[in-house]
């Protein structure tokens, strides 16, 4: 089962934008997947990898749009990208360092990281 799922009000009525929004959810339903099933350190640190790399092209990808539209909260939002980020970071330095440990911080700070975004 999934941890998330798609709900309408994630949706902010650009295509490309909330087709990246689903699979940064599902991604993060994959992670919870394997941390769940105890797969090994290395496919937990793929996923942990696949997300980054989807979660820096989606924030490039929205920055991108919201530089071309005068979006007028544009750096407040290009700061929380960036805070986003590094939090990413900070749980993957955690789970490299101690993987038990990193886990239930894992377990605890994905879904919230998520939906913080939406916030």
């Amino acid at each position: 089962m999934a941890l998330l799922c798609w709900k309408t009000e994630y949706s902010i009525g650009v295509m490309s934008v909330d087709e990246e929004h689903r699979e940064l959810l599902d991604l993060i339903n994959v992670l919870y997947e394997r941390m769940d099933a105890r797969s090994s350190r290395s496919e937990i640190e793929t996923s942990l990898g696949d997300i980054h790399k989807a979660i820096t092209i989606h924030f490039t990808h929205e920055e991108d749009l919201m530089s071309q539209s005068g979006y007028d909260e544009f750096e407040e939002h290009q700061r929380d990208h960036a805070d986003l980020l590094e939090q990413l970071g900070s749980l993957m330095d955690e789970f490299a360092r101690d993987p038990v440990a990193g886990s239930c911080r894992l377990q605890e700070q994905m879904s919230s990281w998520f939906l913080q975004h939406f916030a």
